[in-house]
């Protein structure tokens, strides 16, 4: 287009005629457009919820195989300890009864000690009344030594007297002298007696104290059978309680076991119900594949229609062309409310494409089908490497122009640091992106790790929330995404607080909204201002209130400089 040319409508369009006046195919398309990336990523989501449901269910029949395995060998060791618990309880009883027959014979032994005792004691009684009878004695023996030596003494004085007498007391003298032999042979017997009752005083005094020092030994021993019979009351007590403790365990053990033997019975129920879904799941997973797929082609087709509508383009119609890397949800709350904000207050009807991917939204603006692009920041350089076009500005974000990407994983993982990474699966969003592949890229390597060889596998899911979710569900290890997809997804309540945060790039400058080289200076630099004074305008003010974006900023090529240099670093 030249200068000449309606500065204010330099886009792409066709003669107007009936048809395209009565119908407004470009807007058809457009809600077409929208609806068929709606219905492509519900498609995608309810592939990823199925594989999760499938993962899960598969997760809980495993988990009910061990359980029921676990069921089954606690109930096989309920029945054993049944089986033991009734030999104790038959044990019990038996020990029991032993215990009694112990008391019993504790009880006879204490009688025969209790006799014993008293016979010692009469034994001992007895003693004592000999030893009376071996002193009466002793006192008798003194008594005849004494009436011995009077006789003696009155045999001496009858022969002194005999003597004296002459030949008339000679017969005198000879009774004098037997009486004196007598006196001597009965203090010679008294001796004897003496020596005897002596030695039977001796030996009842030595058996008085054996039978005292056996009389308290019985009583210590009755003491001690006293005591052992205590503790042999207790020990039947015990006995007895253990034994009626055993029985209600076995009861208890006996019910458990029926009870394990029913719960294994529903284990197997369980595992089977959720093997037949399983494989039910596992049929709907093709399904959802062949819809998934026939959602793409829906979006390749009508990717098609769109660039075909473009040609009944009407006056005052700005089409903008973004990419899918968002949900359809964040992408109409995210990009919408400023391009038809920006479009009204420079008299545009706004008109939407969304390209299946980033190469494709480069192709639509470098072939003119669209006047505005909005990239990100790498899907930008990319797009000017291939051919002329005019950046215009970046979006201000939470009061930023830049954004931070991060390398993400999820708690239990294993991945604690990069160097970790080596032999995991990592999810990427696309080569185009910056934060999604680029910056990840140059931060691997220089922490030594070559990710097309030192990686398990690299998958590229398309979308930042897709490699959040992938990350979450852990069908990846590693993620690549950046800042707003991490607000989006806790928007959407998925459970961020999960993830760690690996590494975050430097401060990388916010997507690039470029026009096709087809627009003069002047339209150029009223397309930047109107973005740029967006925020500052009373609808501006209003679209932009529950949006992230909060403005713009005019941007020139080398502002994406550092973006080259990551994106050449990284090949």
């Amino acid at each position: 287009m030249t200068k000449e040319d309606d500065t204010e409508d330099q886009t792409l369009k066709v003669p107007e005629n009936n048809l395209t006046k009565n119908i407004d195919i470009l807007s058809i398309a457009e809600t077409i457009g929208f609806n068929a990336h709606q219905v492509s990523w519900t498609v995608k989501e309810n592939v990823t919820a199925a594989r999760d449901l499938a993962k899960s269910i598969k997760q809980n029949h495993d988990e009910l195989l061990n359980g029921s395995a676990g069921v089954e060998e606690l109930a096989g060791l309920a029945r054993q300890l049944e089986d033991n618990s009734k030999t104790v309880v038959d044990l019990a009883y038996s020990r029991k009864t032993e215990a009694d027959e112990g008391q019993k014979v504790m009880n006879k032994l204490n009688l025969q000690l209790e006799r014993i005792s008293e016979d010692v004691l009469n034994y001992a009684e007895s003693v004592m009344v000999l030893k009376k009878l071996s002193e009466s004695i002793s006192e008798f023996v003194t008594e005849m030594t004494n009436i011995a030596k009077q006789t003696n003494l009155l045999a001496l004085n009858a022969a002194i007297e005999a003597a004296r007498a002459g030949s008339a007391g000679k017969s005198f003298s000879i009774v004098a002298d037997e009486i004196r032999k007598l006196a001597d042979h009965s203090t010679v017997s008294a001796r004897h007696i003496q020596g005897t009752a002596n030695s039977i005083t001796e030996g009842i005094h030595k058996i008085a104290g054996e039978a005292t020092e056996s009389s308290k030994k019985i009583n210590e021993v009755k003491e001690s059978i006293r005591h052992e019979q205590q503790s042999m009351l207790h020990i039947t007590d015990a006995f007895k309680e253990i034994s009626e403790l055993n029985n209600e365990l076995f009861s208890s053990l006996t019910q458990q076991a029926q009870t394990t033997e029913v719960l294994a019975g529903v284990f197997n129920s369980l595992s089977e119900g959720l093997e037949g879904i399983s494989e039910f799941l596992g049929t709907q997973d093709k399904n959802h594949e062949h819809l998934a797929g026939l959602a793409d082609n829906l979006n390749l087709d009508i990717y098609v229609l769109q660039r075909q509508a473009v040609l009944f383009k009407q006056p005052k119609e700005l089409i903008f062309g973004i990419n899918p890397a968002l949900s359809p949800e964040s992408m109409k709350k995210m990009y919408l409310p400023a391009i038809e904000s920006f479009c009204e207050n420079l008299g545009y009807i706004p008109r939407v494409i969304i390209t299946p991917d980033y190469t494709s939204l480069a192709d639509i603006l470098l072939e003119g089908i669209v006047d505005i692009a909005w990239f990100s920041p790498l899907a930008y350089v990319d797009a000017a490497n291939r051919g002329a076009i005019i950046p215009l500005v970046s979006p201000v974000v939470n009061g930023s122009a830049t954004y931070k990407g991060y390398i993400i994983t999820k708690k239990g993982s294993g991945v604690k640091s990069l160097s970790d990474i080596k032999g995991k699966r990592m999810a990427f969003v696309d080569k185009k992106s910056a934060s999604g592949y680029a910056y990840p890229q140059m931060m691997l390597r220089r922490e030594g790790i070559n990710p097309d060889r030192d990686l398990k596998e690299t998958v590229f899911l398309g979308s930042h929330n897709r490699v959040i979710e992938s990350v979450l569900a852990s069908e990846v290890a590693v993620g690549a995404t950046y800042s707003e997809a991490i607000e989006d997804a806790q928007k959407h309540h998925l459970p961020i607080e999960q993830l760690i945060y690996l590494a975050e790039t430097e401060p990388i400058p916010k997507d690039c909204l470029a026009a096709n080289s087809h627009f003069d200076e002047e339209t150029i630099a009223r397309l930047q201002k109107g973005f740029a004074e967006l925020a500052t305008t009373p609808r501006g003010r209003d679209s932009l209130a529950n949006s992230p974006i909060k403005g713009f900023v005019p941007v020139t090529t080398e502002v994406y400089d550092i973006v080259r240099e990551v994106s050449k670093s990284v090949g």
